[in-house]
C-alpha cells in the first residue's frame, strides 16, 4: 500500500509539472504579459499550490511521514506541515477554484473562460488547472490521513490567503485600472463586495467539509479527544 501511495503521489507530481510547464512554455497567455504576469490569475496560483502540495508528499513519504489518526508523537515536522498545507491552502483553493470556474462557466463562459482562450489553451491543460483537481483531492483524502488544525487556526489561514489574494486583486484594479476577472468588471460595487463577500464565506464551508469529510473516512472526533484515544488504543 505504501508504494502505491508514493507512486500514485509521484504520478500526480509530473501531471502538475507537466501542468505548469505547459502554462509557462508551451502557450502564449495574453494576460500573463500584463501586470503582474500569471501570478494574479488564482488559477496559476492553485496550479502552483498543488504542484509545491504534491512535490511536498513525494519528499513526505520518501522520509517515511505517514502516521495515521492518534500517532502525533510519530509525525515528522515535515508531515506537520503537509497536513497544514493541505487542509489549509491545497484543499480548500483546489476545491474553490474547481467550483466557481465550472460554476460561473455554467452561467456565462466569457466571464471566466472566453471563447478566445480555446485557441491558446489545450482541452488537457484546461482540465488539469479546472477539473482534475477536486477528484484527485478526495481520492487522495481516502488513501492518506491528514492532520486538522484548530477550527479557529485552519479558517485564520485559509481566510487570510483568500484576503491576500483578494487584496492583490484590488491592487491590480486600483493601481493598473483593469480588473483581472471580468465578472468582477461587469459588476457595481455592491455587486463586487457581495461577490467576494460570497466568496468567502464558500471558502471557509470548504475548509469545514474537508475537515468534516476526513473526520468522517478516518473515524476520528475532533469534538472528543476520548474517542482518538480509543481509536489509537483498537488499532
Amino acid at each position: 500500500m505504501e508504494i502505491l501511495v508514493f507512486l500514485v503521489y509521484f504520478a500526480i507530481m509530473l501531471v502538475y509539472l507537466v501542468g505548469m510547464y505547459g502554462y509557462l512554455i508551451l502557450i502564449d497567455m495574453p494576460g500573463s504579459k500584463t501586470y503582474g504576469g500569471p501570478w494574479k490569475f488564482l488559477t496559476f496560483l492553485d496550479l502552483c499550490f498543488q504542484t509545491f502540495y504534491y512535490s511536498l508528499c513525494v519528499i513526505n513519504h520518501m522520509t517515511g511521514g505517514t502516521s495515521g489518526p492518534g500517532d502525533k508523537r510519530s509525525r515528522s515536522s515535515l508531515q506537520k506541515f503537509r497536513d497544514l498545507f493541505h487542509a489549509c491552502v491545497a484543499y480548500p483553493m483546489g476545491t474553490f477554484v474547481v467550483i466557481t470556474f465550472w460554476g460561473i462557466y455554467a452561467v456565462d463562459r466569457e466571464l471566466v473562460y472566453p471563447t478566445h482562450l480555446d485557441k491558446i489553451i489545450p482541452v488537457w491543460l484546461n482540465h488539469v488547472m479546472h477539473t482534475t483537481i477536486l477528484p484527485i483531492l478526495l481520492i487522495e483524502k481516502y488513501l492518506v490521513y491528514h492532520e486538522y488544525p484548530t477550527f479557529k487556526k485552519g479558517v485564520t489561514i485559509t481566510a487570510g490567503v483568500g484576503l491576500t489574494y483578494l487584496t492583490w486583486v484590488f491592487w491590480i484594479a486600483f493601481y493598473k485600472n483593469f480588473w483581472v476577472y471580468p465578472v468582477l468588471e461587469v459588476l457595481s460595487w455592491g455587486g463586487r463586495l457581495a461577490f467576494i463577500g460570497g466568496l468567502l464565506v464558500m471558502l471557509i464551508f470548504i475548509y469545514s467539509s474537508g475537515q468534516a469529510f476526513t473526520n468522517k473516512i478516518w473515524n476520528v472526533s475532533k469534538q472528543r479527544p476520548s474517542k482518538q484515544r480509543q481509536f489509537q488504543k483498537q488499532s
